[in-house]
């Protein structure tokens, strides 16, 4: 069921992103949820339940500050790794922290199906600006990155902020 239901999700999310990419030609801004937006990886081991550790994590405010600066000039996209079962909740925080904002939300099941959304981001817009750490792994001590993928976003032709920027940003 869980299967099917982020497929149907996958189908939708591709639609509306063309209905509303189509006629604009301009800067695009991605941020990453997790470790990039927020400081999810001190408090994983926390929750039980995904939705709770998302209502409760605590936002990056440099970060934050950063969205809300990108947004005078671009349209800003929240591209993140999470299970649909957390669309709610995860909709729920962004709509605190950033009310108000026109945003789009994109959920992936894996880091590696990030690139079909970059690439299809990078069809209609001027310039792609994407901040996310690709991380993993933190909570059980060692950091590690997803190093396929990051080698395939610097292929790209957009402007890729990683790890170490971002936690220039955060101030860690």
């Amino acid at each position: 069921m869980g299967k099917l239901l982020y497929r149907i999700y996958k189908t939708y999310i591709r639609v509306i992103l063309k209905m509303r990419f189509r006629s604009r030609r301009r800067s695009i801004v991605v941020f990453d949820l997790d470790n990039t937006l927020y400081n999810t990886w001190p408090y994983i081991n926390t929750y039980h339940k995904k939705q709770e550790l998302y209502a409760k994590i605590p936002v990056f405010e440099h970060m934050r500050s950063n969205v809300f600066e990108a947004e005078k000039k671009a349209t800003i996209v929240f591209l993140t790794t999470r299970k649909i079962k957390t669309l709610q909740s995860t909709r729920k925080r962004l709509e605190k922290d950033f009310k108000g904002m026109k945003y789009s939300l994109v959920m992936v099941d894996r880091s590696i199906e990030k690139l079909t959304f970059l690439k299809f981001f990078l069809k209609g817009a001027d310039k792609v600006t994407y901040f996310d750490d690709l991380s993993f792994y933190q909570e059980n001590g060692q950091e590690k990155f997803y190093d396929d993928v990051i080698n395939k976003v610097k292929e790209l032709p957009l402007t890729y902020y990683g790890a170490e920027h971002i936690k220039k940003i955060n101030k860690l």
